[in-house]
């Protein structure tokens, strides 16, 4: 009797200690953070940053997630020197998990406890779209900032995760097409003409209908030419315009009868995305229309092209824990009817499927606060004071500001829409954008 009732205690005792060794286990991203992006969503960069903060350290294994959601929030909130300082600690979180001496930077003990409990209890380090995009986004406030050599440096890097993950996949995903169109302004702003050619080149071909990176190309070009513009005549201006959000993934949770008990099975899904307000702006200068915005970056479709290409790992490997778990459940059912009966026995293995059941969680974390997509537009104006604004199709107008337009200084203009609003990236009470560059 005590032997087998023993082995019962033992047998739950190494499961509710498995679960406890994670803070994120009977609890997912979106359940956690909710206050953080609710904050986001309404406009409260500088709140949502500071709810991401107070995520920072109690969430063992979604560390580096914190810190990427928090600098996205600076980055929004017009602060691109703490957006910067979060995305640096989240590299810093990413090469520690480079420095394990195991595939995939998994510890044997995490890897163990994944198939053990669910894959939530991994640090997380990122989808590979989205640590492509990391690399972006610091090259964007760095050059923001007018930290050309750094800007670079970035960029090089997420031109690396795009190889990776294409080899690993053995396809396309175009993830670094917004790093390239910064990088392309960054070279112009050094007079790096040719350099910048060559990447706008590799966009055109990715993109052939956007009009912004055609006239930007057919710019880089004039300008190596006896036909260059004057620096003195032309100031050029950039427009980008991240869209919406993106959605949280949903857990999809199927159930099974055993014959003392039940399994359960769950898998990561995305949900349905949040508004992502206008399609498209124009971009208004001294109170005249002079473009719209073009597509640069389908964030949503990365992100829905890099699970599927997870999908079948996975199934795999959620099966095997879900079989591994059911046998758990079966044997223990068993040892407690042999010496208990039948009826002790059915209440062990239903004890044991709810509290397995809990700890079976889909792995629902990801980068929640990036845009769906990214769009650009590009115009030149004359040097001097210009007024700047933004004109969804229903006529809602942002300002964004005067700014004094000064030769060889690119004027770089940020939006965000989040549901039916549009942001501005930098307050029209703070220095022009090109002055810091």
């Amino acid at each position: 009797m005590f032997a087998s009732l023993a082995r019962f205690a033992t047998l739950l005792s190494l499961a509710m200690l498995a679960a406890s060794c994670s803070s994120t286990v009977f609890t997912s991203w979106p359940q956690d953070s909710f206050g953080a992006r609710d904050a986001l969503d309404h406009g409260e960069f500088d709140w949502a940053a500071e709810e991401y903060q107070n995520l920072h350290g109690t969430l063992e294994s979604n560390e580096m997630l914190a810190l990427i959601e928090e600098g996205m929030a600076w980055h929004l909130a017009g602060a691109p020197e703490l957006a910067c300082e979060a995305w640096i600690e989240a590299e810093q979180a990413l090469d520690g998990f480079a420095d394990r001496p195991t595939i995939s930077g998994r510890s044997l003990t995490e890897g163990a406890l994944s198939m053990a409990v669910n894959d939530a209890t991994l640090p997380y380090d990122g989808e590979g779209f989205e640590v492509a995009l990391l690399h972006g986004f610091m090259a964007y406030d760095y050059l923001r900032q007018g930290n050309l050599d750094d800007a670079m440096v970035e960029v090089k890097r997420g031109y690396a995760i795009q190889r990776r993950e294409e080899e690993r996949y053995e396809t396309e995903y175009g993830m670094s097409h917004f790093a390239r169109f910064i990088a392309s302004i960054a070279q112009g702003k050094d007079g790096r003409w040719d350099e910048a050619e060559m990447d706008l080149k590799q966009l055109a071909a990715a993109l052939p209908d956007n009009q912004a990176i055609k006239h930007f190309l057919e710019y880089t070009r004039k300008m190596q030419t006896s036909e260059a513009v004057d620096a003195d005549e032309e100031v050029e201006v950039y427009l980008i315009f991240e869209r919406g959000r993106m959605p949280e993934k949903q857990e999809e949770t199927v159930r099974y009868q055993l014959d003392s008990g039940f399994g359960t099975f769950s898998m990561p899904l995305l949900s349905e995305p949040p508004k992502g307000g206008p399609r498209k702006v124009g971009l208004i200068v001294d109170g005249k229309g002079r473009a719209r915005t073009f597509l640069l970056q389908e964030i949503m479709l990365l992100g829905q092209r890099n699970l599927e290409d997870r999908l079948d790992w996975m199934i795999v490997k959620g099966l095997a824990r879900s079989v591994m778990k059911s046998v758990l459940i079966e044997t223990t059912a068993g040892a407690v009817a042999e010496e208990h009966g039948e009826a002790a026995g059915i209440l062990a293995g239903l004890a044991t499927s709810f509290l397995l059941g809990e700890t079976e969680r889909a792995d629902c974390r990801s980068w929640t606060s990036l845009p769906q997509e990214i769009q650009i537009a590009r115009v030149v104006v004359k040097p001097g004071k210009h007024h700047f604004a933004v004109r969804d199709k229903k006529g809602n107008e942002l300002n964004l500001g005067s700014y004094s337009c000064e030769p060889g200084e690119p004027v770089l203009l940020g939006v965000r829409s989040l549901g039916s609003k549009l942001y501005s990236l930098t307050p029209t009470s703070s220095a022009p954008i090109q002055a810091q560059l």
